[in-house]
């Protein structure tokens, strides 16, 4: 193996830069803005999509062969590198130096790309069973298995590519480096923007020109990480892949994340198997889940981006105290932006899905059946944001065993009141399975974090918990006074039911019950404008 990595960046700020907390928020802030920038171009390329491409048949099969990429990217590329890859790679840059932890990078990146060609190559020849796996209510339309099948096929190479842009990306956010990383996805959704646009005139089937984007928007994002990698001083040198002490070690922790995501599959390939015989089913769910992972990427996933490694150095360097204090703080802070985004969707879903995607192929029907999915989705939300970051705070300490027990566990009730649920309230059941499993996964972990003393429920925590209940609360009248109570009854009597008076209705919906919201914080104690400002300009925050 070769590498000669350029002049070193530091992965950390200096002792006279900024304190942690700032830091955190800043790098979160960082991330969150590029993700708000993903999910935006997300929303442009769903809005075209629900215009051309609508809910039926085709729509399904997307959908299928988009889930069955992202599932193997989630699995492959995102749990098992951010559990394994970034603490190891973390420590070898704090105990051996730059040279040391990019000689390791490079190790990792060769063998992943011998396993995902050899993966990409087997799922290619067994797709047809794959997908009849993931689908078999499909068989009953007539070519619908086989315009499914096509699909994954074209798509499925993208879970190569963008598993090694997943780990150049781990290794740049080690650097302290995570715009990079968080701007990735963007590339994919204006790729299939583009794609949409030229399918209006163009194409008779967008849906088989979406699967194309997988690959492309691939390529582009592996150029793109490979380019900030090198600037980096990260030179990745292809070499044919040999057993290493540290792989096998990397591998010990891969392991159960891996197991964990099997079981996670499992999970998926049944309910979505169950949502398969309901016709668009497949489509209503995968349109009100795209609203609902908005929020969640937005501060779930860019706190536990940034909190991994910053835990795992703190924990490294000895700094319990700190460690727990920071892991309380994101956890916080993670709450009180995800509540707001809660009680929006489960209380306003139908007018979100009408004004956003209810058009030309998307009629009010569809509208109805996907805001009723997204309801029972916004229930789980807070739990799916507390789970990811007690995961994270497992994986900083390389414990990896742990959240594969209470994943299965978790998983096992997803399917259980999934499948319990379907019988009642068909697809809508399978949403309220998830949210179930998402609580129940985050109150295993924890329990099992306080147990261990890595969870301090001190008491700001609990006093600030309390007050985001009640500033939660009071958002939810005022939102349910302005929409169910007649409030905005003049305005929207005034503006109409075109798109405008329905989009003005909307915003100011979410405007009210922000405001609301941010002065109960204040008047509870959840939070206070002074500290948010602190950790965004603290020179300011500290003049009188």
């Amino acid at each position: 193996m070769s590498l000669e990595p350029q002049q070193p960046v530091a992965p950390m700020a200096s002792p006279g830069g900024p304190p942690p907390a700032v830091r955190m928020f800043r790098s979160t802030f960082a991330i969150a803005c590029f993700t708000f920038l993903s999910r935006i171009t997300g929303f442009v390329r769903d809005v075209l999509m629900t215009a051309i491409v609508g809910a039926g048949a085709s729509a399904d099969a997307f959908f299928i062969a988009s889930l069955i990429a992202n599932l193997g990217r989630s699995l492959f590329a995102e749990g098992v590198l951010n559990a394994a890859f970034v603490p190891m790679f973390s420590r070898h840059l704090a105990h051996s130096g730059f040279g040391k932890a990019h000689a390791f990078a490079n190790v990792i990146l060769n063998w992943m790309l011998a396993i995902l060609v050899a993966l990409t190559v087997v799922m290619e020849i067994l797709m047809p069973l794959v997908v009849l796996l993931f689908a078999p209510g499909f068989v009953e339309v007539a070519g619908k298995m086989e315009q499914t099948t096509l699909f994954s096929r074209i798509a499925f190479p993208y879970l190569l590519l963008v598993s090694l842009v997943t780990l150049l990306s781990g290794a740049l956010n080690s650097l302290g480096r995570f715009w990079v990383g968080a701007a990735a996805p963007i590339l994919l959704n204006l790729v299939m923007i583009a794609a949409l646009l030229l399918a209006i005139p163009y194409s008779g089937n967008p849906a088989l020109l979406l699967s194309w984007c997988f690959p492309v928007a691939g390529v582009l994002q592996l150029i793109m990480l490979l380019v900030a990698a090198r600037r980096a001083g990260i030179q990745w040198r292809l070499r044919l892949p040999k057993p290493d002490k540290q792989l096998r070690k990397l591998l010990n922790l891969m392991l159960p994340v891996a197991l964990t995501g099997l079981i996670g599959w499992g999970a998926l390939i049944a309910t979505n198997a169950l949502a398969s015989f309901e016709e668009s089913a497949v489509s209503w769910l995968q349109y009100a889940g795209r609203l609902y992972n908005l929020p969640l990427g937005l501060i779930a996933i860019s706190v536990g981006v940034v909190l991994l490694p910053e835990l795992s150095r703190r924990l490294r360097n000895g700094e319990d105290a700190p460690a727990l204090a920071a892991q309380s703080r994101a956890l916080e802070f993670a709450l009180l932006l995800t509540m707001p985004a809660a009680v929006i969707l489960f209380l306003l879903p139908d007018v979100i899905i009408q004004v956003l995607f209810e058009r030309a192929r998307f009629g009010a029907s569809d509208t109805s059946a996907t805001a009723a999915a997204l309801g029972v989705m916004a229930l789980g939300l807070p739990g799916a944001t507390v789970r990811h970051i007690f995961i994270t705070a497992f994986y900083a300490r390389q414990d990896t065993r742990t959240p594969l027990l209470y994943g299965a566990i978790s998983n096992g009730v997803y399917v259980l009141t999934a499948f319990g649920f379907y019988a009642w309230l068909g697809y809508v059941g399978i949403a309220l399975g998830g949210s179930l499993a998402a609580w129940s996964n985050a109150i295993l972990l924890g329990v099992a974090l306080h147990r261990r003393g890595r969870l301090v429920l001190d008491g700001r925590f609990r006093r600030r918990m309390l007050g985001l209940a009640i500033s939660a609360s009071a958002m939810a009248a005022a939102v349910l006074l302005l929409h169910d109570g007649g409030g905005l009854a003049p305005l929207a009597e005034r503006l109409g039911d075109g798109l405008l008076g329905r989009g003005a209705v909307l915003f100011v919906l979410i405007g009210a019950g922000g405001l609301v919201y941010a002065l109960a914080c204040q008047v509870s104690g959840a939070a206070h404008w002074r500290e948010l400002l602190a950790l965004a300009w603290p020179s300011r925050a500290s003049k009188p």
